[in-house]
């Protein structure tokens, strides 16, 4: 007998023919399960797929500040792990990562272990970390939907976060809101079964992936702290109102104190800062009616305005014990943009959590409307999810458009020369357009000084300082620099009084899309 052979003896040789019967020979529900796997598997993987077009290009095709600040973070990191590296270069990279901190970088250090994994630096492997963690977040997604509708709205909601135009662009972006809004969603699902249940395992399932979330990024404490409030609304009673709510406040607790006492003992300073910019000087943007048409302007962008209402309309179709908790995070969302208005407004990740947001609340209507569908017959079945299936298929198809109409593979070694322009002797400010993110990349030279855009000029008055004097200014930041970077061109000559004073200094260098002043000797004149 051939090895082996024994294993097939008995087996059929039409294998095709074996499964078949095998599979008709499992209960309804079984094969249902089946089914619905293979589907779910297959959405997934072509979301996936599609957060991986164009994967070669630079990651400056959305928010390039925001990326590159990561990908910063991730080669310092990587370099200073490495037994064997140049002890310059790890120096230098170590000058390099000196920068704001924003959030505790747990995704840049686990990007900096991909690296020593892999061998080198490879910045893509953000890309598919981003990717996957949305792509595991929809999973999510998935398992609310269905548990606030069935699987007949579950795989239209899904469709949601994973084919949106802008939804694929941003969620695969190398920062760490899309891990962000995974763990949220994790936090999601447990706090459904939670409210559902009142599950002591559920609850702990709740703080820990909302504690996660919080500590990748703390602005989801709105979105954790709205869904327990829903939990608390959608299972509190006259009897249990005192149980319920030393649950809940658990809960609570348990999700906020990893993230505060991060801040507290690593970063007490630096929030204090961004509380007293960000929140106290720019909270009266909420009292200026233009703020809400800027951000509904900026949702009509994301996802449109009508499916913002579907969703939120589509809660009223629910049990207040599944409502309650989504019902929540719409108020943590809202919360979460009257408390920074300036980056809800004008910032596209901020909002990226309104995908599987919507996604979930939509659920029970397209899963009324599939129902509905299905008792009139197996064509208007059909038709919906052909209609679903085209609406997918044209978003992805747009945001993979997007994609390939740019290209940015000249711009490292552009800004490679420039940073090997600038010399090594000295301090040096620059106006650029992301505050020297693409210099300190691809050019590895760090600004020491960032003179203002005229956004950030805007910006500052909104926060309610006065215009800068332009002479005061170039004064003060030019005091101890010896050289004044400018690639941002268009910049400069709309900062006529800036292009006056570099006027008086000599061009040092000049290169495609970059001019280097010498200020040494202007700066000698003015004292």
């Amino acid at each position: 007998m051939p090895r082996f052979a024994f294993m097939l003896k008995g087996f059929p040789t039409n294998s095709s023919r074996y499964v078949t019967s095998r599979f008709m020979t499992l209960n309804t529900k079984n094969r249902s399960r089946i089914i619905e796997s293979l589907i779910l598997i297959m959405i997934l993987s072509v979301g996936f797929a599609l957060r991986l077009a164009d994967l070669d290009d630079p990651p400056l095709d959305f928010h390039g500040t925001r990326q590159l600040r990561s990908m910063i973070l991730a080669r310092g990191f990587y370099l200073r792990a490495l037994p064997n590296a140049d002890a310059e270069t790890v120096a230098l990279s170590a000058e390099l990562t000196a920068l704001e901190s924003y959030e505790p970088p747990i995704m840049e250090h686990i990007l900096a272990s991909v690296y020593r994994l892999i061998g080198r630096e490879d910045w893509r492997a953000g890309r598919v970390f981003s990717a996957l963690f949305w792509t595991i977040g929809a999973v999510f997604v998935w398992l609310s939907a269905r548990r606030l509708s069935g699987s007949a709205g579950a795989f239209g909601a899904i469709l949601i976060p994973l084919f949106f135009p802008m939804s694929v662009i941003m969620s695969r972006s190398i920062q760490p809101d899309p891990w962000m809004c995974a763990w949220i969603m994790a936090a999601v699902w447990a706090a459904l079964g939670w409210a559902e249940s009142g599950s002591a395992r559920a609850a702990v399932l709740t703080a820990f992936f909302g504690a996660a979330a919080i500590l990748v990024k703390a602005f989801a404490a709105f979105f954790i702290a709205g869904l327990i409030a829903g939990v608390f609304f959608a299972r509190v009673t006259k009897d249990s109102i005192g149980k319920t709510l030393v649950q809940c406040g658990a809960a609570g607790l348990g999700a906020v104190v990893p993230c505060l006492a991060y801040y507290l003992v690593f970063m007490s300073g630096r929030s204090g800062d961004f509380v007293s910019f960000w929140v106290a000087s720019l909270g009266g943007m909420i009292l200026d009616p233009g703020f809400y048409a800027d951000w509904a302007a900026m949702l009509r962008g994301l996802i449109t305005l009508p499916v913002v209402i579907a969703a939120l309309l589509s809660l009223t179709l629910i049990p207040r014990s599944k409502a309650a908790p989504v019902a929540g995070l719409w108020f943590g969302y809202l919360a979460y943009g009257l408390t920074v208005p300036y980056q809800i407004a004008t910032h596209e990740y901020y909002s990226l959590m309104i995908y599987p947001l919507a996604a979930v609340s939509i659920a029970p209507l397209i899963g009324l409307i599939r129902r509905d569908a299905g008792r009139q017959g197996c064509f208007r079945a059909a038709a919906t999810a052909v209609i679903l299936g085209a609406a997918s298929f044209y978003g992805g198809y747009v945001a993979v458009g997007k994609l390939r109409s740019t290209d940015y593979a000249l711009e490292p070694p552009s800004w490679a020369r420039a940073g090997a322009a600038i010399p090594a002797d000295g301090r040096v400010i620059g106006l650029t357009g992301d505050y020297g993110m693409r210099l300190n990349y691809y050019g590895w030279r760090r600004l020491d000084e960032n003179w203002p855009t005229a956004g950030d000029e805007r910006l500052f008055q909104l926060a309610g300082r006065g215009a800068a004097d332009i002479d005061a200014l170039f004064d003060a930041l030019t005091a101890e620099t010896d050289y004044f970077f400018v690639s941002a061109l268009g910049e400069l000559a709309a900062q006529p009084g800036l292009a006056d004073r570099l006027a008086a200094c000599k061009i040092l260098k000049e290169g495609n899309g970059f001019a280097i002043y010498d200020l040494r000797e202007a700066v000698e004149e003015s004292r």
